[in-house]
Formats: structure tokens, C-alpha cells, sequence
């Protein structure tokens, strides 16, 4: 709580979705030596970790709802995993398929998008511990295998949505 209440993040957050925040979801991404890609994914078509229903019920579907802050507690960079995100990708929501896998999780349910990727135009996210990327719910992304072998990728996530914003259903109270 104390990182996220940090003014270089809660200002950044407050420019971009208004000064009425909410933090629904905090998650700790450990990539290990060895670990898997996760395939590129937008965050706004699944919304949740079972990739096949939604958690998140915007007021405006079309508006900005939900932002992620992404801080990386090691070093990170292409070897061992970083996030990698396709520019101009947040514009819009692209059609996504479970490519087999495991529809429990969404690490790995091999999601695919409909989406050709420029390698040229991938922006890989180095980062040294303590920095942080912010990025919106229709960025797609992802992350490359760690081929390490004695170098984890640690980061943690801290997902901020409008108070409007419903989480896991229409039964569930709204936030004021």
C-alpha cells in the first residue's frame, strides 16, 4: 500500500484516470530460471486469471477504466523475461483465442491473439529494481521465457480502476 500511495505513482495514475482511484488487485509475478513466455494478452479481454470470464465490468467500456503498475524488484531485462509491449496496440480490444492449454490459468492457456507482431517495433521493458511501467488494460503484452539459469524476474503488479467500476459481476455492490 505504502508504494502505491507513493506521489510518483498516485499522481501519475491520478493524471491519467482522475483523482477517485481504486486498488482492486495487487499479484507478484516470479518468472524463476527456466520459466515460459506468457503470449501477448490484453488485459481488458480477460480480466481475471481464468481467461475465459470477466472480472472487471467498466461503467464505459470505451474509456479508460483500469490502469496496471508494474514494478520490478530485480533486474530485469530480455533474458530473463522482461514485459514487452506492442506500441499503439491500447487503441483498441483484439479478438482473442484460448490456443489449448490450461483454461484454469491464464499463464497457461496460450492465448492467441489476432494480431500481427512487428519484432521490429516490440518495446522491451529493462528495468533495475525499484522502476516501474504504468500501462492501461487494452496494452498488449507479454513476456519472453526466462532462459536464465540462475537469474528469477520479480515484479509486482497493482491493478487501479475507477470506483464505477464493478468487480466480479453485476451482484456485487458498487464502490463509492
Amino acid at each position: 500500500w505504502n508504494l502505491l500511495c507513493r506521489p510518483e505513482w498516485s499522481e501519475r495514475l491520478a493524471q491519467l484516470l482522475g483523482p477517485n482511484l481504486l486498488l482492486w488487485r495487487s499479484q507478484v509475478f516470479l518468472k524463476p530460471p527456466g520459466a515460459p513466455e506468457i503470449t501477448w494478452h490484453q488485459a481488458s479481454v480477460y480480466l481475471s486469471e481464468e481467461a475465459y470470464k470477466c472480472t472487471l465490468f467498466p461503467s464505459n467500456i470505451n474509456e479508460l477504466f483500469q490502469l496496471t503498475t508494474w514494478v520490478a524488484f530485480d533486474d530485469v531485462d530480455y533474458d530473463n523475461g522482461c514485459l514487452q509491449f506492442i506500441p499503439g496496440t491500447q487503441r483498441q480490444i483484439h479478438v482473442t483465442q484460448l490456443g489449448g492449454g490450461d483454461s484454469e490459468s491464464f499463464a497457461k492457456a496460450k492465448v492467441k491473439l489476432d494480431i500481427k507482431v512487428d519484432n521490429d517495433k516490440v518495446a522491451n521493458m529493462i528495468m533495475e529494481p525499484g522502476e516501474f511501467v504504468i500501462f492501461t488494460e487494452r496494452c498488449v503484452h507479454g513476456s519472453p521465457p526466462n532462459v536464465t539459469k540462475d537469474r528469477r524476474r520479480w515484479g509486482m503488479a497493482f491493478r487501479t480502476i475507477l470506483p464505477d467500476c464493478l468487480v466480479y459481476g453485476k451482484d456485487v455492490i458498487k464502490h463509492n
